[in-house]
């Protein structure tokens, strides 16, 4: 495998999956379809609300079945508001074959293969070593800093959305099928994504950090200083998102389909925000409001009105954590 990856980084719903596919079409890139999950799969403790688990300590050997049965699941998802999928498209008898981990593995051999069995699996051969990976999992963040010590050369993006925007589009999100979500999962996931923002570019020399509004509002500014860092030729590709060798219609928790970039809905939150998710937004994300230039909103309110998709139990519960969260 090429040894200068790419690695996109940042919270659920703040840009990174129009960036991967805002890279799809490069060619010098292999850019994974879905989120890889690694060092999930690898059995590792992950803390990101979203996708936490504690490690059961299995050896690299034991955990061949995860990666397998992770295929298996994407091949089969339709999930439009999540992750792009790709349903069908994987071979898993070809992956089954191509992907084996033996005693004698590494972390970085065991990605290097999972790679190669993703990019054989969706019927484009062995990967070569003139095509550079690009990945996208929301929990590499906490493992970036073991990945550039797995790929020294390794460029990491990490995208960063106005904080009020992107709590609301993760709470609509997680609301779908189950009703408003409970708050301290929300906190959790943003605690996470913004520590790793800020504390990630102290340890890795290549790390990137990108406004998701810019790329919307100033594209081919933004690409062409990004294939800057990244080290690739810039090309008119890189101003359409694609996947998988088609124009991609988004993943907008607004529901509607487009073709291309939009900024139409960049201040649609602004009509959906509640007023205890200002204050909420306001403790949590002070230092990113400050370093990344985005406007404070006036976080005086009553705070303990039920919202129409929230049941009883988990406004009672919902409010308990905001007053401990706001009062700790």
């Amino acid at each position: 495998m090429n040894q200068r990856p790419i690695f996109i980084l940042g919270a659920h719903k703040s840009g990174t999956t129009m960036l991967r596919n805002l890279l799809s079409g490069h060619p010098e890139l292999f850019v994974v379809p879905f989120e890889a999950h690694f060092f999930e799969h690898i059995d590792r403790t992950v803390h990101y609300e979203y996708r936490k688990q504690r490690s059961k300590g299995l050896r690299l050997p034991e955990t061949e079945p995860n990666f397998l049965n992770w295929i298996k699941t994407e091949n089969e998802a339709v999930d439009p508001m999540g992750d792009t999928f790709v349903t069908a498209k994987l071979n898993v008898d070809t992956f089954q074959h191509s992907f084996r981990i033996s005693e004698e593995d590494t972390a970085k051999t065991v990605f290097e293969k999972y790679m190669n069995g993703i990019h054989e699996s969706l019927g484009s051969g062995k990967l070569s070593n003139d095509l550079r990976v690009v990945e996208k999992s929301v929990e590499n963040a906490e493992f970036a800093t073991e990945l550039a010590k797995m790929f020294p050369e390794a460029r990491f993006v990490h995208i960063v959305r106005n904080p009020y925007a992107n709590f609301v589009s993760l709470r609509k999100y997680k609301s779908i099928g189950v009703g408003y979500p409970l708050l301290n999962r929300m906190v959790n996931t943003f605690k996470n994504s913004y520590h790793y923002l800020f504390e990630n570019p102290k340890r890795i020399q290549h790390y990137k950090i990108v406004r998701y509004e810019d790329i919307l509002t100033d594209t081919e500014k933004v690409m062409r200083a990004l294939a800057d860092f990244l080290q690739i030729p810039f090309s008119e590709v890189l101003l359409t998102p694609d996947h998988l060798g088609e124009s991609w219609a988004g993943n907008s928790t607004t529901g509607n389909s487009f073709k291309g970039l939009s900024s139409s809905n960049l201040d649609s939150w602004k009509h959906e925000i509640h007023p205890h998710e200002v204050k909420c937004v306001n403790v949590l994300a002070k230092n990113v409001f400050r370093s990344f230039n985005y406007e404070m909103l006036d976080s005086r309110f009553e705070h303990v009105k039920k919202n129409t998709e929230e049941s009883i139990v988990r406004h009672i519960f919902n409010r308990v954590f905001l007053h401990l969260f706001l009062h700790w």
